[in-house]
Order: structure tokens, then sequence, then C-alpha cells
């Protein structure tokens, strides 16, 4: 599953006990147990990395310092690139979310405004299509020079179906699958193509040990159109990502929010290596890892809302529990139910890393 970095040294596993290890994520990814339970964030919003560090994030190499000083084995990087049209709050891995957010002005997303360019075929003409090969992935070869040693990247790709929706506008989308099906096809394929030759680039970028693909489809109740729709338009692209990273070597994380259960069986057959964030109103964890482990790992299901309104207290026993019944044996990566939003108290997000190292150290004993 593992492909070693193409530059930097080669870490030593468990070097030191809290340096940065990327192969304590791929242990974990694995089935086994590496020195301590690692954590990852798909996004933690700026404003919180600022509380953190007691400064302001200007660039990427801020970033770095704080996932540094945070404690992750990883940095989460994607090309400098966005699909004409998508709000910049939605580019999280790149430097376009930081300057977008740099007066912090522009940190939420209403997905009922915009101008939705391809909210029909007269749109879809006038659209100006990226070509993959002129897409700048020079920041990836600078953070690969930019992180220390044991610390890897996991490079990201944007959610297809949701750029899908956000640019047809979300009312034209759902008509769209029920009236024009050839025409919402024609969305997908022209994001989809697009999406998967980033990944084959991306996968090929040094010290890359992974991708993590992003994509909500679904509600907590369940997904958003129904399953044969999404398999119709998404699957074919995403199982076309999940080949390019598996043909490099590396693993492919999916995250999906919601109730994604009516679909989990599909997803395991494309081949997805690990399941975030695993919402806790729409799937139990414990019963999750019973299904999955040894096919599938998990991330996630820390809640947001009790890591935004919790007590210390309660944030401490919610973690040691999740620890406690999942971290045994690997198979699991500790992290929140969604991301580190920027309204969780910064003293809560402390609380969290806190006992992670606290109790998080295998073998797990409690």
């Amino acid at each position: 599953m593992l492909r070693e970095p193409t530059s930097g040294g080669e870490p030593r596993m468990g070097e030191t006990e809290h340096g940065p290890d990327y192969t304590r994520i791929v242990k974990a990814l694995n089935f086994k147990e590496p020195d301590r339970l690692p954590t990852m964030e798909l996004m933690v919003d700026l404003p919180v990395q600022e509380q953190f560090l007691g400064r302001k994030i200007a660039s990427v190499g801020d970033e770095i310092e704080f996932y540094i000083k945070a404690g992750y084995d990883f940095f989460y990087q994607k090309a400098r690139f966005e699909f004409p049209g998508i709000p910049p709050v939605l580019s999280f891995g790149s430097e376009i979310r930081i300057d977008a957010q740099k007066d912090h002005t522009d940190i939420s997303f209403d997905p009922h405004k915009g101008e939705c360019p391809l909210k029909n075929r007269e749109g879809f003409a006038k659209y100006k299509w990226p070509d993959p090969d002129a897409i700048d992935y020079s920041n990836m070869d600078y953070v690969a020079k930019a992180v220390p040693e044991g610390m890897g990247i996991v490079a990201g790709v944007g959610g297809i179906f949701a750029r899908s929706w956000i640019l047809m506008g979300f009312k034209n989308f759902c008509s769209g699958v029920l009236r024009d099906p050839d025409y919402v096809g024609q969305v997908f394929e022209a994001i989809g193509n697009v999406s998967v030759e980033l990944a084959r680039r991306l996968v090929k970028k040094p010290k890359v040990f992974a991708l993590w693909y992003s994509d909500d489809f679904a509600h907590a109740d369940a997904p958003m159109i129904s399953p044969n729709a999404v398999r119709k338009y998404l699957f074919p692209y995403m199982k076309r990502m999940i080949e390019i990273t598996h043909n490099a070597g590396l693993p492919f994380i999916y995250h999906g929010c919601g109730n994604v259960l009516p679909l989990l069986d599909d997803l395991l057959a494309m081949g997805i290596d690990a399941l975030h964030p695993i919402e806790p109103k729409a799937i139990n964890i414990y019963e999750l890892k019973e299904k999955l482990y040894g096919k599938v790992a998990i991330i996630g299901n820390v809640a947001v809302d009790l890591l935004t309104n919790g007590t210390p207290e309660k944030i401490e026993s919610d973690v040691k529990e999740h620890i406690q019944r999942l971290a045994p044996g690997g198979g699991y990566i500790i992290s929140s139910s969604n991301s580190i939003a920027y309204y969780i108290p910064v003293e809560n997000y402390r609380v969290f890393l806190n006992c992670i190292r606290k109790y998080g150290k295998y073998p797990i004993s409690m």
C-alpha cells in the first residue's frame, strides 16, 4: 500500500515520541499498531491555527509550522487550483483558501448563492474548462522540501459531486437528475475527467504517501439523490482515481459526511482504504468497526458539537472511549467528525489533542 517518499531522508519509526512520522498513519491504515495513535484532520480553519500559534497564518510555511506544533504526522496539500466559480472557502488544502481567509471574511459558504455558471447547456458551452497540464503544481514541490523529516504529504482532490451541483446550482442539479440526466452526466464527465487527471499527477509528487478524496453526497439521514444516481454519476470517476492511487502504491482515503451506509458496499467494492469522518448522527462507529475491521480503516467520529460546546471533562471522556474501543489492533485514526471549524474554541481543541497524546500510546491500556 505504501510508496516511499521520493525526496528527503527515510523516517525511522518512533524516533521521537512526539516528532512527525507518517508511517504511524500507514501502520494504522494497515491494521497495525504504531507507537502512538495518529490523528488526522481534513481541515483546521485558519482562525484556530492562528489562535493555536498566537500569530497570523500568511503562508503555507506558517501552516506547516502549525501542523508540526499540533502534533500531526502529515501535511494536507492540494495543487493551487480550483474550478472557476467554486468559492475559495471550499479550496481548503491550498493557498487559494489562505488568500481568501486572510481577513476572515470568507469563512462560510451559502450553497443557495452564486452565479451557477453551469446551470444550463449554454453556460456549459461558455465555461473555461481547466487543462490539467496547465495547472500549477509547484506548491507540491515546495511543501515536499519544507516539511520536516518524517512528515509525509497527503495529497487532496476536491469533490466531483459537490463541484457539479455547486456549479449547476442545487435546484438545477436536482431537477436535472430527473428531467435532463444527460446534461448532468455531461457536467460530471467534464469535472470528473479533470479531477482524475489531477489525481494522476498528484500521486507522483515527492513525499506524497496517500490521496484524500473529499466529496459529500449524503445528509445525516440518507444520500442527497438516489443511490443509483450516485452510482451512475460519481462512482465511475472515483473508481478511476482509486485505481490510479493504488497503481502508485498509495492508499485512498475517502471523506464523505452523512449516512453513506446505503452505498457502503459500493465503496468497499471500489477499493477505498479508509473512510472518514463517520458522522455520529448518521453512523455508529463502534458497530462499523466490527463490520469493516481488516477491510477498511476508519477515521474520525469525535463530534464537532462536542468539541464546540463540551466541557474539557466531557471531551476527555469521549476521546478516552474512542481510543479504548477503537484503537487496539490498529485500523483507526482519531479525528473530529468533520473538521476543526473556526467556531471550535482553541482551548477545547488543545484538550482534544492533549487527550490523544495522553491516552493514545500503544499498547492501549486504560
